[in-house]
């Protein structure tokens, strides 16, 4: 399993370097930043000092002008956050991750654990991007905690998913099916062909729907999915 941890618009440098370092301490080696503080905070001589071992994650933390260029390429994009700011999605809690992936049998998932600001978090628009949201549980009345604490929960959360999925999953036996990040495309591409634009609330709750599917649930509507499409060219 490939992580990719996205901070964006991350204030403090000392953040920015204690999340690299929770990384490199769970196996994870890949950072990305939107935008955050400027274009060099990752480099903040204060980063640097917090991120003991992880220089290297530092040095090739990749910046992008926004959350949605930021997860390109990512089969799945977890969006964390406090509870009570999703109250009308599902939200997963951190401890269930390796479950929760380990359905998806999918030892080659790439997944995208994204990050919001220290002080507001993901953006409503932001969470839109995001195909499941996950939350720590953690006893009231301090519903957050500190960004790079997060980081650290989550990562090592992953990392028993990554070993978890590994060992569960099964080579493909039929030719319906499928990777997380091919059924995600194929599901895409039939919100497309139905005329329905990124825009639209409905696009990312389908989305959204089609991430909470296990690999048998994935392979039956894969298979629906692709008869669909190859009707829709004839």
């Amino acid at each position: 399993m490939r992580i990719r941890c996205i901070l964006s618009h991350p204030a403090v440098p000392e953040n920015v370097g204690a999340a690299a370092r929770a990384l490199v301490t769970c196996g994870f080696d890949e950072l990305a930043l939107v935008a955050g503080g400027g274009t060099g905070i990752h480099r903040d001589p204060r980063a640097r000092y917090l991120a003991v071992g992880a220089e290297t994650i530092l040095d090739n933390a990749r910046i992008y002008p926004s959350l949605q260029d930021a997860v390109a390429g990512c089969d799945l994009v977890i969006g964390t956050t406090a509870r009570h700011r999703s109250r009308l999605r599902p939200v997963i809690e951190s401890r269930a991750l390796a479950g929760f992936l380990a359905e998806k049998q999918d030892p080659d998932l790439y997944a995208a654990l994204v990050f919001g600001s220290e002080q507001n978090g993901l953006t409503n628009e932001e969470l839109l991007l995001c195909h499941i949201v996950a939350a720590i549980p953690i006893a009231q009345p301090y519903p957050s905690l500190n960004l790079a604490q997060a980081v650290m929960v989550f990562a090592y959360e992953l990392a028993r998913a990554a070993e978890t999925t590994a060992q569960e999953a099964e080579p493909a036996t039929a030719p319906d099916e499928c990777s997380l990040g091919v059924f995600m495309q194929t599901t895409e591409s039939v919100l497309a062909q139905a005329g329905i634009s990124r825009e639209e609330r409905v696009y990312a709750r389908v989305l959204e729907y089609a991430a909470h599917c296990d690999a048998h649930e994935m392979g039956v509507l894969f298979m629906f999915w692709r008869r669909l499409l190859s009707r829709e060219k004839q």
